[in-house]
């Protein structure tokens, strides 16, 4: 039994838009696709995360930017929990299924830092 998963959280096309400001990192998806790439290679479960909005002023409104970021679309096998707010946990049966299936640790890639990925 496996008991580590990759989490993608919000790897969406919203984070295209200049209203996030520069980036930091720009390599931060690179990156990403490369531990998404040995999880998927390597036969471990990856759970992905999509952050929709009801609010018209979010960016995470507008279905477009709700769409995956290009080499971030989960395949048949990952599950997607969608969530309204910050938190992975919140709203979403995250927890229910990380314990049914007896996974304990997560390795997590995503954005931003200071955002979803540090609430989840």
């Amino acid at each position: 039994m496996v008991h580590t998963a990759l989490l993608v959280i919000d790897m969406q096309k919203a984070f295209n838009s200049p209203i996030w400001g520069e980036r930091n990192n720009p390599q931060a998806e690179y990156q990403a696709l490369r531990v998404l790439a040995y999880f998927r290679k390597h036969g471990l479960p990856v759970l992905h995360i999509q952050h929709i909005s009801d609010n018209p002023q979010s960016q995470f409104h507008n279905k477009q930017n709700q769409e995956f970021k290009s080499g971030f679309e989960p395949v048949a096998s990952e599950p997607v929990f969608q969530k309204t707010v910050n938190s992975a946990f919140i709203g979403t049966n995250l927890e229910t299924y990380l314990r049914k299936n007896q996974i304990c640790h997560l390795v997590l890639v995503g954005l931003t830092l200071p955002h979803c990925v540090s609430t989840t």
